[in-house]
């Protein structure tokens, strides 16, 4: 776990706003550092994802409001599902939430555990993929969870995840979907991705890391350096909620499922995946390796195996990579 010194940029983003320029010279004089460590620290906001203008002559002023967690606040909304000895962190930058849990695995922290961080140096997605995460742009989000059964009992969890979050946003009023195994679209572009990391104990007990990247509101930047279709909650909820609010919501809807599915299993979370699932009986291909199976999609089974129907019947898979296919039509 890496949490790099972030003191200064902290205190600059504090004397930055949306409405008015400040002269590199006061904000040297008001943080008592150089002029040049200034522009280096701004220089390396830009390139965290801040949207920070900066004009020779003028100084320096935000592109736009920045909407901060406030951990004191977030503690208070989340108090009645947060167990009582289940910490909360929140950073302003971090290398990955996911791996700040990994990385204190041994010292089994306490279950429903979470970490938040405005961002991340190296988020990763499934398969490990980068996971583009601009600095308060989007809320990035890891749960630790202890559980009491075994490993092999975990599997299908990031399924449950992913409907979970699904309903989570419709109950807000987003038309999301889920697309198997649990990214999460509005319209045919994705707004969320989850990374669950199962691990094992000495005494054969599962635990999970539940990472979650969810678009809030990302700057035009970032357009460039992602290699798909993408939205936004901005896009979709007026007014925006603010991200402590939408943080305490997602904590919730994660351990609403966890308990659920450490109650049940993954049969209890997934009576309305049909409804949610962006291709339910549309015509899909599984690219798996060079492998690949085309058929009609027929939802999830109980292990959350995705299940397609082909010439020689139903069948089910673990893994691959799932898409439509545009010269099928199903009616």
């Amino acid at each position: 776990m890496r949490k790099p010194t972030f003191e200064s940029k902290r205190a600059i983003l504090q004397q930055l706003s949306a409405d008015n320029f400040v002269s590199g010279t006061d904000l040297a004089a008001r943080l008592q550092i150089s002029r040049s460590a200034i522009a280096r620290h701004i220089s390396e906001l830009q390139d965290l994802g801040v949207d920070i203008y900066v004009v020779k002559g003028r100084g320096y002023k935000l592109g736009a409001r920045l909407d901060l967690i406030e951990s004191e606040v977030l503690a208070m909304l989340i108090d009645d599902w947060r167990p009582q000895d289940a910490e909360l962190h929140v950073y302003p930058l971090i290398d990955s939430t996911n791996q700040f849990w990994l990385d204190r695995h041994p010292q089994q922290p306490p279950s429903a555990s979470v970490c938040f961080a405005e961002c991340q140096s190296a988020g990763r997605g499934r398969r490990g993929r980068s996971w583009q995460s601009p600095f308060g742009g989007a809320l990035y989000c890891s749960v630790w969870w202890r559980s009491d059964n075994n490993l092999s009992e975990l599997m299908g969890l990031s399924v449950a995840i992913g409907l979970a979050l699904t309903r989570w946003l419709v109950d807000l009023g987003v038309p999301a979907q889920v697309k198997w195994p649990n990214d999460i679209y509005i319209k045919q572009k994705k707004v969320a991705g989850i990374l669950v990391e199962l691990e094992s104990g000495k005494d054969g007990k599962g635990s999970a890391v539940v990472g979650v990247g969810l678009n809030i509101k990302l700057p035009d930047s970032v357009s460039a350096n992602i290699d798909q279709p993408w939205t936004d909650l901005s896009q979709w909820l007026v007014p925006l909620p603010a991200r402590t609010q939408l943080a305490a919501g997602l904590y919730q809807a994660l351990v609403e499922c966890l308990q659920r599915f450490e109650a049940g299993g993954l049969q209890q979370c997934l009576a309305d995946w049909p409804k949610h699932d962006v291709y339910a009986d549309k015509a899909i291909r599984l690219q798996m390796g060079d492998h690949q199976v085309a058929g009609i999609c027929r939802g999830v089974d109980g292990q959350g195996a995705l299940v397609i129907e082909t010439g020689d019947g139903r069948r089910s898979f673990f893994g691959g990579e799932i898409s439509v296919r545009p010269d099928h039509v199903v009616d």
